[in-house]
């Protein structure tokens, strides 16, 4: 009787789960179709940008929107997420351009981020800072490769920095980062690559990646991060930058390492996030002074999942959201707390600044901590 009730519970899965691996592979399939399209539109875009920098430009646009469009109303409708959102905080303007940080928790994290962005009139402005190994996947790295060549954006660097372990504290020495061309379409931003960074210096270091040596050469001459937004800036275009502090996606393994490197260095343990890389902030934001892009946007993601307090806040993979019938009906939810603060009202001095981007991490910690312990008593 055990068994044959094992059995009917098994065959009963077999179909929700087969269900899911189709609707995967033929989401999968219409994203490479998509993506191949995408591909030709911006290798139109990048021939035109001789000859009409605002169409190039506008043609970006539209192939982002036109893009994440249809990957929004796959989450949102498609597989019933909608109804799981829950946005809290301050209420965002349309048409309004920012400066975004977010917390970084999974590969998904962009349908929250463009969530906003799509309500806001913003989804095809939207700029990602991504990691050069990117240019690795297939069609998407034709696409990122094509803007790159476009010089929709020029050069930028210091995005992204990672923790060295030999650091006593934190910038004692030049700080290891992660640098390199940005590029502009909707789906990300810069491609990035492992170097030493000299602060605010043009020149880079560039650690050799076979040697781990550390070599300067005038290959690696990059513009000012002025320079590098100055498209945006001078043109006045609509865009939200949107940076990962952090640089990676929290694991509990990152999470971790995250805190030894926080006592090591007297900087507070943070429970629930990563500790941030300041140095592409501070760069950005000094970049986008006296500019039209007046505001940050600090948001808070948390995700929940089925199954119980063990997996309450689980993250779940790209692989398992794309696969469920119905987000909402199952049990999955996404939170986001917005905050929207004018620039001119953040230090001007780069200590000022890497303290408040600090600060801020340690102020949304104890916000995803408060929002923990109210489930735990309404539950």
């Amino acid at each position: 009787m055990t068994a044959s009730s094992g059995q009917s519970r098994t065959r009963r899965r077999s179909p929700t789960k087969i269900f899911g691996q189709i609707r995967l592979i033929r989401h999968t399939i219409a994203l490479f179709v998509l993506i191949s399209i995408a591909d030709l539109l911006l290798l139109v875009a990048l021939l035109i940008k001789p000859f009409s920098e605002a169409r190039s430009w506008a043609l970006a646009c539209w192939t982002g929107e036109w893009f994440w469009t249809y990957m929004q109303k796959h989450w949102e409708v498609d597989l019933n997420a909608e109804p799981a959102v829950e946005v809290s905080g301050d209420e965002l303007p349309k048409g309004e351009s920012a400066f975004v940080l977010c917390n970084h928790l999974g590969y998904s994290d962009y349908y929250l981020i463009q969530y906003l962005s799509s309500r806001a009139g913003m989804l095809g402005q939207s700029r990602y800072f991504v990691k050069k190994e990117i240019l690795r996947i297939p069609l998407f790295g034709l696409a990122f490769w094509a803007f790159d060549k476009s010089d929709i954006l020029t050069l930028f660097y210091g995005i992204y920095l990672r923790h060295d372990p030999h650091l006593e504290k934190l910038d004692e020495r030049p700080a290891t980062a992660r640098v390199g061309p940005i590029i502009s379409l909707h789906f990300s931003l810069t491609i990035c690559k492992r170097d030493y960074n000299r602060g605010m210096a043009d020149l880079v270091c560039v650690e050799d990646e076979s040697t781990d040596e550390t070599v300067d050469s005038s290959l690696y001459l990059l513009p000012t991060p002025r320079q590098a937004f100055s498209r945006i800036t001078a043109n006045a275009h609509d865009s939200w930058i949107i940076l990962y502090p952090e640089g990676t996606r929290r694991t509990p393994k990152k999470l971790l390492q995250s805190q030894a490197f926080a006592r090591k260095n007297g900087k507070p343990e943070l429970d629930h996030l990563l500790f941030p890389r300041t140095k592409g902030f501070v760069a950005t934001v000094q970049a986008l002074r006296n500019s039209h892009i007046n505001h940050i946007y600090d948001l808070t993601l948390l995700y929940s999942s089925p199954g119980g307090l063990k997996t309450q806040y689980a993250v779940p993979n790209l692989a398992e959201i794309l696969s469920c019938d119905d987000l909402h009906k199952r049990g999955y939810g996404f939170r986001i707390h917005v905050r929207r603060i004018p620039i001119d009202t953040l230090p001007q001095d780069e200590s000022g600044l890497k303290a408040w981007c600090e600060d801020t991490w340690a102020q949304k910690d104890q916000l995803l901590d408060g929002m923990m312990n109210r489930d735990l008593l309404r539950n």
